[in-house]
């Protein structure tokens, strides 16, 4: 696989969710082109298995607790020595059936799937405005279109999701940050809902 040139050699990066699926694949991408890389999970052998990164790039954190994701960003900090980019790419699309929602099922997946890149973006956009940043927001085509038996929780909290990104690019713009989104369909990797689906 030939990766584009981007000029990033040396930037720091931070992925939120980068120990396995889409996060993992865009660390590994981005390291391999020699961008300073740090990544966190909620799993510790997760974070183990990524043999792509020094153990002192790797953190285990919650970002959707609002505490564990400013003592996050103050590490990577020090450990990378500044902050370029941040991926938010934390999200889960694991929940209750269509019509069968509780507010148990509610509150997991707005965390999961819209507090975990607000509250990212709340801690790091003072760093991100000295380096002239930017913020990638991985969200969802289930945000962008009603898809046949996706969740709707979820589907509801990717499309706060992306009106999150738009209300809040003008200004993060005035503080020199530039925040995007992209919505990827179905991505099938180990131990996600769709390695599930294909076993059963």
């Amino acid at each position: 696989r030939v990766l584009m040139e981007l000029n990033l050699n040396n930037k720091k990066i931070l992925i939120t969710g980068g120990s396995k699926g889409i996060g993992r694949g865009i660390a590994k991408d981005l390291n391999a082109i020699g961008a300073k890389v740090a990544i966190c999970s909620r799993n510790q052998k997760n974070l183990d298995n990524v043999d792509f990164l020094r153990k002192e790039f790797k953190f285990k954190a919650d970002v959707t607790i609002p505490e564990q994701a400013e003592n996050l960003v103050k590490n990577v900090i020090k450990n990378l020595g500044g902050l370029d980019s941040l991926i938010c790419n934390v999200g889960n699309g694991n929940s209750a059936p269509p019509g069968k929602e509780k507010h148990s099922d509610w509150q997991k997946s707005i965390s999961e799937n819209l507090y975990s890149t607000t509250n990212m973006v709340e801690v790091s956009k003072q760093h991100l405005s000295s380096s002239n940043g930017n913020i990638l927001c991985i969200s969802s085509i289930c945000g962008v279109e009603s898809i046949k038996g996706a969740p709707i929780t979820y589907s509801v909290a990717k499309s706060a999701l992306n009106s999150y990104i738009r209300s809040a690019s003008r200004p993060l713009s005035e503080l020199n940050i530039r925040i995007n989104g992209i919505a990827p369909g179905n991505v099938l990797f180990k131990d996600s809902s769709w390695e599930a689906k294909r076993i059963k």
